[in-house]
């Protein structure tokens, strides 16, 4: 049998789908304070990722500066399906900001669901919405 030391809490939160940048980081920073205060300063053997808004780096690094000296939070939390592939020069801010206070990246098998999926649009079930991620993944392998 394997003892875990630790788990991540990856907070998922509709923030990160919002189309207004400023209010998507504040919610991802509201939601960041929440974790802290209420999961990871109650429970020792709790860490967790950073959920940043991917659509606006800028920010997203901001946030990662502001949460990075809580050394609780191990990790950047961003979705495998977000407007652009991960490995665009955009996103590059984030992954400085990561590299700079020795955070992981973990990508999430999610999506902020601004455009279908799937080649052939919107999935009916749960079943085909896990399937398309593994796509997802593999392109964010492939940028």
């Amino acid at each position: 049998m394997t003892q875990y030391d630790y788990a991540i809490c990856n907070p998922l939160h509709g923030a990160v789908a919002l189309f207004n940048d400023d209010m998507a980081a504040a919610l991802c920073s509201a939601v960041n304070d929440w974790i802290a205060r209420e999961l990871l300063d109650r429970e020792p053997r709790l860490r967790a990722s950073i959920l940043v808004a991917g659509q606006s780096p800028e920010l997203a690094a901001r946030e990662i500066e502001r949460i990075a000296p809580d050394r609780r939070f191990v990790q950047v939390l961003l979705l495998a399906m977000g407007e652009t592939p991960l490995g665009r020069r955009a996103h590059w801010p984030i992954y400085a900001a990561a590299e700079k206070h020795e955070l992981a990246i973990g990508i999430h098998a999610g999506s902020t669901y601004r455009v279908a999926p799937t080649y052939s649009g919107w999935t009916s079930y749960r079943v085909e919405d896990y399937a398309a991620q593994s796509a997802a993944v593999e392109t964010q392998v492939f940028s």
